[in-house]
């Protein structure tokens, strides 16, 4: 993947009737690396631009945990250290604390104060013993249908009775990708007539003057 946040994306693809790869999952994923975090909270950069736009900003320590963060913008959020929320919701919705965050995080690690690093409040799920947990357990391989036990159920499934539709079947109509048509509807253009009268060629029964 190209951008600020370079990975790879593995994809499950399956194939219909038509030949046709239509995709089933997909998943963007990184390198696994000694670090904590993936994506976004692995890249040293990410947390250079928000330690960058977080000195920009002020805040006000307003007791149990919240802060008032004030940027140059008539920006103003609210952060909740202990509930690990803010009011812009970049930090709810995707795990990984904004620049209001950081900014209360360095005013209260000046005030010395015990708090960990900004890395280091991203959520769980981007934690590489996470993504280990969530994979550990494996497909397990299973016999043929001719190994499996019966079931007990005497009642047997039966296909759907076949109704035919009323009126005139219509044809299907040729894709762009579809193959040379074969057999009936071949181009007669250069298909030689063979008459069933006179067994002579270029004409048929209807036209035979013999």
């Amino acid at each position: 993947m190209k951008g600020p946040y370079h990975g790879q994306i593995l994809t499950v693809v399956g194939l219909d009737s038509n030949n046709g790869i239509y995709p089933v999952a997909y998943a963007v994923v990184e390198r696994l690396t000694s670090c904590k975090v993936l994506l976004p909270p692995l890249q040293p950069h990410f947390w250079r631009k928000q330690k960058k736009e977080a000195a920009e900003y002020m805040v006000i320590f307003a007791g149990n945990g919240k802060y008032q963060a004030y940027g140059p913008w008539m920006d103003q959020c609210v952060v909740n250290l202990i509930q690990k929320i803010c009011s812009c919701r970049n930090w709810d919705l995707t795990g990984i604390p904004c620049k209001h965050d950081v900014c209360a995080m360095f005013d209260k690690i000046n005030n010395i104060k015990v708090c960990a690093k900004p890395e280091e409040w991203v959520y769980a799920c981007y934690n590489i013993n996470t993504w280990k947990e969530m994979y550990k357990y494996k497909v397990a391989p299973i016999n043929g249908r001719n190994m499996r036990k019966k079931s007990p159920c005497t009642f047997t499934l039966t296909h759907p009775k076949h109704h035919t539709q009323v009126g005139r079947l219509k044809k299907r109509k040729r894709a762009a990708g579809d193959a040379p048509s074969q057999g009936k509807n071949l181009s007669m253009k250069f298909f030689a007539f063979t008459c069933t009268k006179c067994k002579n060629k270029g004409h048929n029964s209807r036209t035979c003057k013999g």
